[in-house]
């Protein structure tokens, strides 16, 4: 076969003159070696008489590889009998074609990155929902969704599907379907951030979730879906609650400790008491009798709360015949506590449950009055809340019907009273202790970490001269000092390797957490805002809000190097102890840029010459 004539286009293209493809072998040669069957089945083809058309590469004259796309047809003689010739045209696919390889390659990455991130997503720590516009459908979820709120979800779910199940607000409120986190951001756009939401789960559970929500915009600014996240806050609230509790009983017992070293009047020191419980959440309704003399009754001498008429309206003796009566006359015949944490189910009196359900009375415990081991009255709360009273309360509702008993015969028990006052503290010191131990729990790394920290910190306020009150706030603070923790996912703190960064902001965070959770609190020292400053350092690069020199309260400061010393000589999941004294490097090092110098000397000397060590 030889070539006739070529187009001024092909040379352009190919750089080749016809005197330099004359022949078939030409072409043969100019075709990349791997694409020469397929030039040589194109000829074939067209010799048999049918048109064809390819795609293969060329070697252009100057060595560049280009791809041709080729067409051909056979040339018949005059009868159109015999094959005597090919025409065929020829298109430079070259940037097609490269353009095709760069988008399968993009799409391969696409692929992998889409894939990598679901594997991402599945691994987080909480729930995550993506929903797209329009409609709201949800496009992806991770497991810890379903395993959280215990529901079925479907990546083609609408918003309204998802917000069909019942959620309610802190007050109680039930959440309507545009309410939901989700679907305002979907819908307007809003920013949800960290708003909580008591769940109704799938199998009838309740749990408390804190979410993050925040719509996604296209880059002109439209809306096209929406992100939401959360995580599981049900042992933080409790634990909140608890301790809310727990130290709203400690202030109501610090009150009735001052009542009782003030007070020179009796009946003026059970007001008190009562007046002080009723400001204990689980509190309904308190009263204190006494025996009369000579009579079987028990006489009212002072109540607080929600009485309505109860006392009037109940027997109210404590010998057989009123043993069955009430609870008040159980616990004077027993001499011992006696709780009822369900009134309802009380078949011992049809006449006082009924009285006591009908003012809102849940649970109840009556206490016995004692002198020389001897009944002198009783002391009865009643809770709105049934089970609401447990062995802990029953501890400080102990003391407290112990303190009574101290008014009672106050002047025979001169020298009791700073007894009970010591008692009080040690109160002070478990409830305080036992907060620590719930924020321990949590994180079993850390175990025992504020008791050092607080060790350390109040040897530390003593060797810098503060006052025994100074020191004793310190205790408390650095007890308390990493409360905000309980926000944190366990997964978070106990994850043995470096932190992300999100993860860390998390962490970071505990300071503000802490601070929130403990300022309603009433302590006699400013707790709430060392716990909020102990992470801040003098040169301003601490948090949260970057304070320096004595903008930060010298407590903080205290702390900060207590706590520094601690973790740095203390193994975490992440890394070993590096021992006492490469933590008494560091702070030497960072001494007047990140920790107080007066602080630093306090604990250097401490450690190096009076032989300070952890217990």
């Amino acid at each position: 076969m030889v070539l006739e004539s070529i187009t001024q286009r092909f040379t352009d293209i190919t750089g080749y003159s016809p005197d330099d493809i004359k022949t078939a072998d030409s072409w043969q040669r100019i075709a990349n070696a791997d694409d020469r069957q397929v030039l040589d089945g194109f000829f074939k083809a067209i010799l048999k008489g049918q048109p064809n058309e390819g795609k293969l590469r060329i070697i252009t004259k100057s060595g560049e590889v280009k791809w041709i796309r080729i067409f051909g047809r056979p040339l018949r003689d005059e009868h159109k009998r015999c094959i005597v010739g090919i025409i065929g045209a020829g298109k430079d696919i070259t940037e097609y074609v490269r353009a095709e390889e760069e988008r399968k390659r993009l799409q391969g990455e696409l692929v992998e990155k889409e894939r990598f991130l679901e594997a991402v997503l599945q691994q987080m720590p909480v729930g995550i929902i993506v929903a797209e516009t329009p409609g709201g459908k949800l496009y992806l979820y991770n497991k810890k969704v379903a395993e959280l709120l215990r529901h079925p979800f479907y990546p083609t779910s609408a918003v309204e599907q998802y917000v069909q199940y019942k959620g309610f607000h802190p007050d109680g409120r039930p959440y309507k379907p545009e309410e939901w986190p989700l679907a305002r951001s979907v819908k307007t756009g809003e920013v949800v951030e960290g708003e909580e939401i008591d769940y109704l789960r799938g199998d009838g559970s309740h749990c408390w979730i804190k979410v993050y929500s925040g719509p996604i915009r296209n880059e002109k600014g439209q809306i096209t879906g929406a992100i939401v996240s959360f995580f599981d806050v049900t042992e933080r609230k409790q634990a909140l609650e608890r301790v809310e509790k727990l130290n709203t009983l400690l202030i109501s017992l610090r009150k009735i400790n001052e009542a009782l070293v003030r007070s020179k009047d009796e009946v003026a020191l059970f007001h008190v008491i009562c007046d002080s419980l009723t400001g204990v959440g689980f509190v309904r309704f308190t009263w204190i009798g006494l025996f009369e003399e000579g009579s079987n009754d028990i006489k009212p001498i002072a109540h607080a709360g929600f009485e309505d008429g109860f006392l009037s309206s109940v027997t109210l003796r404590w010998d057989d015949a009123g043993y069955a009566a009430s609870p008040a006359g159980i616990a004077v015949n027993t001499g011992k506590p006696y709780i009822l944490i369900n009134i309802a189910k009380d078949q011992m009196n049809e006449a006082w449950r009924k009285e006591a359900l009908k003012r809102g009375y849940k649970a109840c415990v009556a206490l016995p009055l004692k002198y020389d081991e001897k009944s002198i009255g009783v002391f009865v709360v009643f809770s709105g809340t049934k089970e609401a009273i447990f062995e802990e309360e029953i501890g400080y509702l102990q003391e407290v019907a112990t303190d009574i008993s101290v008014g009672i015969k106050s002047r025979r028990l001169e020298r009791g009273l700073q007894q009970s006052y010591e008692r009080i503290r040690k109160t002070l010191k478990g409830t305080i202790d036992a907060i620590a131990n719930i924020c321990e729990k949590r994180d079993p790394y850390t175990s025992g970490h504020e008791k050092r920290v607080a060790q350390l910190a109040c040897a530390i306020a003593g060797e810098m001269g503060l006052s025994e009150d100074q020191v004793e706030g310190i205790r408390v603070t650095s007890c308390l000092h990493d409360i905000g923790k309980m926000e944190v996912p366990a997964e978070i703190l106990s994850k043995p390797t470096k932190l992300s960064e999100i993860e860390f902001s998390l962490i970071k965070a505990h300071a503000q957490t802490g601070y929130e959770i403990l300022k309603g609190v009433e302590f006699p020292w400013p707790v709430a805002q060392i716990v909020l400053q102990h992470q801040e350092r003098l040169d301003g690069s601490g948090y949260p809000n970057g304070l320096k020199g004595k903008e930060i309260m010298l407590e903080a400061r205290i702390l900060a190097v207590a706590d520094t010393i601690e973790a740095m000589s203390s193994h975490r999941p992440y890394r070993p102890a590096m021992g006492v004294d490469m933590a008494l490097k560091e702070i030497t090092r960072k001494k007047g840029i990140l920790y107080d110098p007066a602080a630093v000397d306090a604990c250097l000397k401490l450690f190096r010459r009076k032989g300070f060590r952890f217990r």
